[in-house]
């Protein structure tokens, strides 16, 4: 029990350590990380704050915006090796006033 609880925490402050280094690109390309922690049950999660438009399918332009977040990862030296549509959201670019400007993320 406590190895299972150690390599969930272990994995977890993994995700963090990522997370941090990837602070430059936050609500831009990935979700802004709000919180990370382990439940009472052991369970992992991540807590990132941004609205999200839709979660389905991806259209043309937003897998073209998909490609354009995957380089932005890989500039900061980070390997994504679980690249699929399911992986990515899509939601509002916030730093802009503009409603329709929507941004896609990699979660």
């Amino acid at each position: 029990f406590t190895e299972v609880n150690d390599k969930k925490r272990f994995d977890l402050e993994k995700e963090a350590r990522i997370y941090k280094r990837l602070s430059v690109i936050q609500g831009v390309y990935i979700p802004r990380l709000k919180y990370n922690g382990i439940t009472l049950k052991g369970e992992k999660y991540v807590l990132a704050t941004d609205h999200i438009i839709q979660t389905s399918r991806l259209s043309r332009i937003h897998k073209e915006a998909a490609l354009t977040t995957i380089k932005a990862i890989h500039s900061l030296g980070i390997i994504q090796n679980d690249i699929q549509e399911s992986n990515f959201i899509v939601g509002r670019n916030h730093n802009n006033d503009n409603v329709n400007d929507e941004r896609v993320f990699i979660i």
